[in-house]
């Protein structure tokens, strides 16, 4: 009878447990994420019925003590912090005369502000785009969340904002409910250390050190979240995109003319063919040996061509076959002379054979 009373009172214990939790509103969806498994297995695990058919508690002797103020500040809207938790991130875009300059103020902008660049991301050039290196960054940046307007004014001072947009999420019911939550899992804490400390069993031990450090992995799990909900809430998060150009986009404050449209038309057009010489010019003279190079070969190629179809060529081969027939014309002619016994012919075709001298006779 003991033991059911005694098993009774932990049931007590567990009920109000459960009803503080609920007060809570929407703890569980706001801490869903990261406590929901947790939880699941905790409730999974260590219910009512399954504890009184596994365990035969022998806790006779000691009473059941509930702070009903406790209970009252967990759910209370004045137990924790109420201000609204505002998260603040802003894009910006911003052009610079000067890369190295501007790079180094936002530097100085962030140290002074008693923020930090949280990523960096910079293209120094390896390229020419018209006359100018096309170098840019990307650019993180966590600031106090009360000094962002006037971080964003140095950096207009300093560059040209080209697009600038802001949003601003209220995560104050969110913020809320899990510091409740967490309040709750804490007066959980509390019961179940005294249990410990009076636990008359190692089973009893066992039972509740799992359920203790089941409670404690929920309450760090949800100090880790509002850590960053707070740092999300005191430093604004900018990202900002620095890059290097010749002159500032301009800023049109109404629709021009269309004889203004005509004569910009017109300029930007004159600016387009000096701006493509200038860049001949500049790539005619970085590719001059190149160029060199490869006209002695086309020059080469095309005389040999022409070479190859000229009269001059043509008539040198006909010379060159006319002495080669001729030379063998000698050869045979050559050939049949010494076999009739007549003067071999030397250099002329058409010259008649001479008969040769008889020897004298011996008196």
């Amino acid at each position: 009878m003991k033991k059911m009373n005694l098993f009774g009172k932990l049931a007590i214990a567990g009920l109000l447990s459960v009803s503080m939790l609920a007060g809570c509103g929407s703890a569980d969806s706001a801490a869903g994420n990261y406590a929901a498994a947790p939880q699941a297995a905790y409730d999974a695990e260590y219910t009512v019925a399954e504890t009184a058919e596994e365990y035969d508690y022998g806790f006779d002797n000691y009473d059941m003590k509930v702070d009903d103020s406790a209970g009252t500040s967990a759910s209370s809207p004045a137990a924790v912090d109420t201000s609204r938790k505002l998260v603040t991130t802003s894009y910006l875009d911003v052009e610079t005369k000067e890369f190295d300059q501007l790079y180094a103020d936002v530097e100085n902008f962030v140290n002074g502000a008693g923020g930090y660049l949280e990523s960096i991301n910079t293209y120094n050039g390896s390229r020419y785009h018209g006359e100018v290196v096309e170098r840019h960054a990307d650019l993180t940046v966590r600031i106090p969340a009360q000094k962002l307007d006037e971080f964003i004014k140095q950096i207009g001072n300093a560059g040209n904002i080209t697009n600038r947009s802001q949003s601003v999420e209220d995560i104050t019911l969110t913020y809320v409910d899990l510091e409740a939550h967490k309040k709750t899992l804490r007066d959980e804490e509390a019961r179940l250390e005294e249990f410990l400390r009076d636990a008359e069993s190692i089973e009893d031990m066992i039972y509740i050190e799992d359920r203790l450090a089941n409670v404690r992995y929920q309450i760090e799990s949800m100090e880790s979240q509002l850590r960053t909900f707070d740092n999300k809430v005191n430093y604004a998060t900018i990202y900002l995109n620095i890059s290097e150009v010749v002159e500032y986009t301009p800023v049109v404050y109404e629709e021009p003319s269309t004889w203004q449209k005509m004569k910009d038309g017109f300029s930007e057009q004159l600016e387009d063919i000096a701006d493509f010489f200038k860049n001949f010019a500049i790539w005619f003279v970085s590719h001059f040996i190149y160029l060199i190079f490869w006209g002695l070969v086309i020059f080469g190629i095309v005389k040999w061509i022409l070479y190859l179809n000229s009269e001059k060529r043509a008539a040198k081969i006909a010379a060159k076959a006319a002495s080669k027939q001729k030379a063998q014309y000698e050869a045979y002619q050559n050939t049949m002379n010494n076999l009739s016994g007549t003067a071999p012919v030397n250099g002329n075709g058409n010259a008649q054979p001479q008969p040769q001298a008889k020897p004298a006779e011996k008196k």
